[in-house]
């Protein structure tokens, strides 16, 4: 009886040392949102994403993020429209990426499965097939399975080469634009 009982917690023992399996979470626009904001001299405008996917490994540090970049939409169709044709020049780049290198900050907690923290996202953002490392601060939770980050990223669109679409002496774009996210995994 003695034997099985040590048996028996050795065995619970090896179990509990096992490696876990890595934390790999996948995502899409279903209950997600990516959002942004732009301002001109006269007024600003939103748009966000209505078709994007992606995966994160929490473990290894690395994911992914693809938009299809004909699905960013202003809800205003000219404006869309020049966005798409002269912008994005959406139908040759067809998609906007960020690529995960690393997650830094409270990376143990984000392992855990459990909680609230923040860490930062970094890795190459590419837009009209140029990229640029950025590193974005982004707030995580769990709710029971459930993994959702949420944070925003300030650039400016200049810096990826898209051409200015402004107006001259009607309006002129601001270079900046900030990008909200909350992607639910």
């Amino acid at each position: 009886m003695t034997r099985l009982i040590l048996s028996f917690i050795c065995f619970i023992g090896l179990l509990a040392g096992a490696p876990a399996e890595a934390a790999k979470y996948s995502f899409s626009d279903s209950g997600s949102k990516i959002e942004f904001q732009m301002k001109t001299n006269i007024h600003g405008f939103e748009g966000k994403a209505k078709d994007f996917k992606g995966s994160l490994d929490t473990d290894a540090g690395t994911g992914s993020l693809t938009i299809d970049a004909s699905s960013l939409t202003t809800d205003n169709d000219g404006r869309d429209k020049k966005m798409h044709s002269f912008c994005l020049e959406s139908s040759q780049y067809s998609e906007i990426t960020f690529e995960v290198k690393s997650i830094t900050g409270d990376l143990a907690g984000l392992q855990s499965g459990a909680g609230t923290g923040r860490v930062n996202l970094k890795g190459n953002l590419t837009i009209r097939g140029m990229y640029l490392e950025v590193s974005i601060p982004t707030d995580y939770s769990f709710e029971g399975e459930e993994l959702t980050l949420k944070g925003s990223h300030r650039m400016s669109w200049t810096s990826y080469s898209v051409p200015d679409p402004s107006i001259p002496l009607i309006g002129k774009l601001d270079p900046g634009i900030k990008v909200k996210f909350k992607i639910k995994m």
